[in-house]
């Protein structure tokens, strides 16, 4: 009988005491290490690791900036639970805890308003910006927003229209979101609007974002970004979220100053008319966003009188002859920054 010799290394001990919470490595500053790969959580099917990654990274980005209040709310979410007593729930619960998480940090409001009803300031407001210099209160007067995508996504608007990402949990899945079964997907379905707690903002991709003004429309899919986008007018007929009264019902400095308002969908028959753009980036110091706009429009919907106003708007967009491009200020046209 052979005799058993030590080799003197220690073995592994097993993670299976290894507590949920600690995929969060650090609350702040924000630092992740993934589920998906890690061995301790090899039981726990594929895609609820996903799902598990992709909403704490969520989490930590969007938790209140205070380590105390994420310890907190990260308690109040999960709890204790080991990794190994995650791995062992039945799939709805588990999905329960990857909810939680995601409650922590996203509230959740009900479209209620037409557009022409939503808040359109008066000229002079020291805080929100007109939605145009031609009309006054424009956007009360015809209820046109604008929106800008990228140009790969004109086809399927002009079928589709304007649907929310988080309502296609297939293509979502194929940009990294993996929010399929979670409320994220569940809600987002029934068309209610979500809203990141701490700042103020929409999350666009449970609902449709427009902006009152063409101008600010053109920071989208954001400043810094590079390429062709179109700007659309829309005229959204349903009801919709007034997102930037709930931000200045909350604090004047989280006020997006072209306007936010958030529709659950927008419809082919919504859209009126489109032009393409080209987004040059953002300055060295960010202090502004450069574009040049295409000299034609085409239009597909709308009255006489939209259609002046619309054609009105785009024309402002247009590169003067003399320069190389429209410089749009981040001062005037992104979030309202309170005076020092």
């Amino acid at each position: 009988m052979a005799t058993h010799q030590c080799s003197g290394v220690s073995i592994p001990k097993l993670e299976s005491s290894k507590p949920l919470k600690s995929y969060a490595v650090s609350l702040y500053p924000p630092q992740q290490k993934p589920m998906d790969g890690d061995p301790a959580a090899r039981t726990i099917p594929l895609d609820d690791r996903k799902r598990w990654d992709f909403a704490l990274s969520n989490f930590l980005l969007y938790a209140p900036s205070n380590k105390q209040d994420r310890e907190r709310l990260l308690e109040l979410a999960i709890g204790g639970i080991t990794v190994a007593g995650f791995a062992g729930l039945p799939g709805q619960a588990r999905l329960g805890y990857i909810d939680r998480l995601w409650d922590a940090v996203v509230e959740w409001v009900l479209p209620t308003d037409n557009a022409k009803a939503m808040f359109d300031p008066k000229p002079g407001d020291q805080v929100h910006n007109v939605s145009s210099t031609s009309h006054e209160r424009a956007f009360a007067k015809f209820g046109i927003g604008f929106r800008c995508e990228k140009d790969t996504d004109k086809d399927r608007i002009l079928k589709s229209g304007f649907e929310p990402l988080y309502a296609l949990p297939s293509i979502a899945r194929s940009l990294g979101h993996e929010i399929g079964g979670t409320v994220m997907q569940r809600k987002t379905a029934l068309g209610q609007l979500g809203l990141w707690k701490e700042n103020k903002d929409a999350i666009g991709q449970t609902g449709i974002c427009v902006s009152r003004g063409a101008m600010g429309a053109t920071k989208f899919p954001e400043a810094s970004y590079t390429g062709d986008v179109y700007l659309f007018a829309v005229k959204p007929n349903g009801r919709g979220y007034d997102t930037e009264k709930y931000q200045a019902n909350k604090s004047p400095t989280a006020v997006w100053k072209p306007g936010e308002k958030l529709f659950p969908k927008i419809q082919p028959s919504e859209v009126l008319a489109y032009m393409k753009v080209k987004k040059l980036g953002t300055d060295d110091y960010s202090t502004l966003w450069k574009i040049q706009a295409d000299s034609t429009w085409t239009i597909l919907n709308g009255s006489d009188d939209e259609k002046k106003y619309i054609e009105g708007e785009f024309g402002k967009l247009q590169t003067p002859s003399n320069r190389r491009f429209v410089a749009v200020k981040t001062s005037e046209y992104d979030f309202h920054q309170a005076a020092l």
